[in-house]
């Protein structure tokens, strides 16, 4: 598992075993790691909340995705029926087409990112926003639903999640049959609600309030100024979303070349283009930049797509004998199958990290659970740390003990895992286990001398 998923999975197991609460995150049990402010805490506290339902199972990660997936899709649905009344349901097997089409997408599900919930979060603002626009005796309430799933989205992860702000916005500047005063009186429902859920949060909690205190002042800034981590290209988000959806790209091109009418695009292609680009184009204000960022902008560009082939799509069906609701019905539960079977397939798999899961799997057979343990190694290994906690319940600190020499050789951790060719100077106050370290490959295990 990519490293951010696999500590989104290692803190959470910490919080339904009781360590902490959802403004004091920790990815160890270890007494001397730091706490967590990097995101917002939803997606860990509902993966805590999973994680007691199912016994810390291993497969709770999965279930988490699948859940996230599901609302996203059901959302997809919902929002392709408000946007193409005249279609089925079962014909939104187009915009789950060109979404897998982008490999970033079934990427990110597969490692517990905080995109997953919170592509599904904005696509259900973004629906409840439409409806709003679509219904003038109901817009109260429908923005009240869209404010609802802004705040999850912000709370899955920050000021990423705001892009559904621009909702009324763009939809007035598209359809332009909603007046100005409309557009703003209906964002100024969103940006009252997301201001004063946070306000009541600050006034209400201090420990929220220490928590988003710290997230803002650390993380935030931290990545805006360049001082976490910085992308030398000022513009790989642009990179991203030409290298990405080139498959889109060539499907476009196929499409001006196979259209013989003059080519008339939908009103919603161009909504959410909008969308997709507000939801893309403000990461290059920040110096870090990811590929995984752009996972809820893809999701906005899929419908996007769809909107601009789904007439030629149309009409080439209806050329067929088939009916189209019977090629939407069977393309649509034939995309469902080949997901559930990828699934089955990578059951009990490894995707990534193969050798050194099943080098900790033989660890725990010798480190009990709760134990303490010191890991050296050339490089710091976070993800080791974080696999030790989700498979063995083991206490791994690899990056804060050196201040605290003095009280090591004091009251010795009881076991020092020293990565093969790396020299500590802690490895003559430990007696090696032999019998363990014959079998491993990675890693040296050590326990210390007696007293």
């Amino acid at each position: 598992m990519f490293v951010d998923g696999a500590f989104y999975g290692a803190t959470a197991q910490n919080l339904a075993e009781g360590y902490g609460n959802i403004w004091q995150l920790s990815p160890t049990q270890n007494p001397i790691a730091r706490p967590f402010f990097g995101h917002p805490p939803l997606v860990i506290w509902l993966l805590s909340v999973l994680m007691t339902c199912t016994n810390n199972a291993f497969w709770t990660e999965r279930l988490f995705s699948i859940f996230c997936l599901l609302l996203l899709i059901w959302g997809i649905i919902r929002l392709w029926k408000i946007t193409n009344p005249a279609s089925t349901p079962a014909s939104s097997w187009l915009i789950g087409l060109l979404w897998l089409m982008i490999p970033i997408n079934l990427w990110a599900y597969s490692q517990l990112m905080l995109e997953n919930l919170l592509t599904a979060a904005v696509i259900w603002s973004i629906s409840f926003g439409i409806k709003a626009s679509l219904h003038p005796f109901k817009w109260f309430k429908y923005s009240l639903l869209a404010s609802f799933w802004l705040i999850i989205g912000t709370l899955c992860k920050g000021p990423v999640g705001l892009f559904p702000l621009v909702i009324f916005g763009s939809y007035w500047l598209v359809f332009r049959s909603i007046s100005f005063f409309q557009m703003l009186r209906n964002s100024l429902v969103l940006v009252s609600c997301l201001v004063g859920f946070y306000v009541l949060l600050y006034l209400g909690s201090v420990d929220a309030a220490h928590y988003f205190s710290t997230y803002f002042s650390g993380q935030l800034k931290g990545s805006l100024s360049g001082s976490n981590n910085i992308n030398p290209n000022r513009f790989y988000v642009l990179e991203v979303l030409l290298i990405e959806a080139v498959a889109w790209w060539i499907l476009a091109l196929l499409y001006l070349v196979v259209r013989k009418k003059p080519i008339t695009t939908s009103p919603w292609f161009w909504f959410f283009i909008l969308l997709g680009l507000s939801a893309s184009l403000p990461i290059l204000i920040s110096p870090k930049q990811m590929k995984f960022y752009l996972i809820p902008a893809f999701a906005c560009l899929a419908i996007a797509m769809a909107h601009l082939f789904f007439p030629i799509i149309q009409h080439w069906i209806s050329l067929r004998k088939t009916p189209p609701t019977k090629v939407s019905y069977f393309v649509f539960h034939g995309l469902l199958l080949a997901s559930f079977l990828l699934s089955i397939s990578r059951y009990n798999g490894y995707a990534r990290d193969k050798e050194k899961i099943q080098e900790i799997e033989k660890l725990i057979t010798t480190i009990p659970p709760q134990s303490k343990v010191i890991m050296q190694s050339n490089k710091v290994d976070y993800i080791a740390e974080f696999y030790f906690v989700r498979l063995g319940y083991i206490l791994v600190n690899n990056y804060e003990w050196q201040p605290n020499w003095e009280a090591e050789r004091a009251n010795p951790t009881p076991y020092l895992l020293i990565e093969k060719d790396y020299h500590s100077r802690f490895e003559p106050y430990y007696l090696p286990d032999t019998s363990s370290n014959k079998q491993l490959r990675i890693w040296n295990l050590y326990r210390p001398q007696k007293q």
